[in-house]
């Protein structure tokens, strides 16, 4: 975006573009690590149920980071 286009994006929606950036990142990111929380949960719960045992829930516990980690750097790049 040039100069222009951010005056006018500022003069028009009265804030800055990178804010709106900023923003739409922490939200992306919270709610990524929210869903991994939640899915760790679910696979620690498993594992003290007996569903899983040890490695197959450390495996799913290593499985929801990589995947939680690949989706905030994948939209984070895209973001910014």
């Amino acid at each position: 975006m040039n100069s222009e286009m951010a005056a006018g994006f500022m003069q028009g929606a009265g804030f800055n573009a990178q804010n709106l950036k900023y923003l739409l990142f922490v939200v992306v990111f919270a709610m990524v690590f929210s869903i991994g929380a939640w899915l760790g949960t679910l696979v620690l719960k498993a594992y003290g149920d007996g569903e899983l045992d040890a490695p197959e829930a450390m495996r799913a516990c290593i499985g929801v980071a990589i995947t939680v980690l690949l989706v905030v750097g994948v939209v984070g790049s895209i973001i910014f």
